[in-house]
């Protein structure tokens, strides 16, 4: 009998075992997938941002083929210029494929290092330069189409970092005042709160005032 319990206990101790691996396994299988969702979540806003920088260049591409590309180029190289650094400019090229008519932003920037302008594609830049791209192309269409002026933004800033945010709204707030745009805007960002003039809070789909100032944008 002594052997037999001696047996089981053992087989016990080996079960214990082998529960106390699969579940340091289980563990570290959810530390990985919450390091993937966490990825992926990543990429989707990363691929939202691209996508939405491809419909407002659609929406331009009418206007863009009628009438001079300088004004266009002069305020997206002003943007970045203001955001980023001086070294920055922006020309638009033009071509035609077939019936359809395409547009390149093409970002030249002085390389500090080997002191050569740099010359690459906009969709090819980061993420914080394609941001601000596509803001301000969302600016020209309704200064230069007549749109109803509202922009409406949802997570707008995500790929800009905390160095550049100031620059940012410095260069919002000029262009909207220029051509008399306003902005709703939707965030979970905290840095984007001390530049609206109105900010409210939504809880449980109920919208309430929580700071009304006329120093925002």
């Amino acid at each position: 009998m002594s052997e037999y319990t001696d047996s089981l206990l053992a087989r016990w101790e080996n079960v214990e075992k082998l529960h106390e691996r699969l579940s340091s396994s289980y563990e570290e299988s959810l530390k990985d997938r919450d390091k993937v969702e966490k990825a992926h979540t990543e990429n989707l806003e990363k691929l939202e941002n691209l996508s939405k920088a491809i419909e407002y260049t659609k929406m331009i591409m009418s206007l863009v083929t009628k009438q001079e590309l300088k004004p266009l180029e002069d305020l997206l190289t002003k943007g970045l210029q203001t955001i980023f650094s001086p070294s920055y400019s922006v020309t638009v090229e033009i071509d035609d494929r077939g019936k359809d008519k395409t547009a390149e932003f093409i970002v030249h920037h002085l390389n500090p290092t080997t002191n050569i302008v740099e010359a690459t594609p906009g969709r090819e830049t980061g993420f914080g330069i394609q941001t601000a791209l596509s803001m301000i192309l969302q600016v020209f269409y309704l200064m230069y189409e007549n749109g109803y002026p509202i922009l409406l933004w949802d997570e707008p800033m995500t790929q800009v970092s905390d160095g550049h945010i100031e620059n940012v709204f410095d260069l919002i707030k000029e262009m909207i005042l220029e051509a008399e745009i306003d902005i709703l805007g939707v965030t979970h960002d905290p840095r984007l709160l001390e530049y609206g003039n109105k900010i409210y809070n939504m809880t449980d789909g109920k919208l309430t005032l929580k700071t009304e100032r006329t120093d925002g944008i």
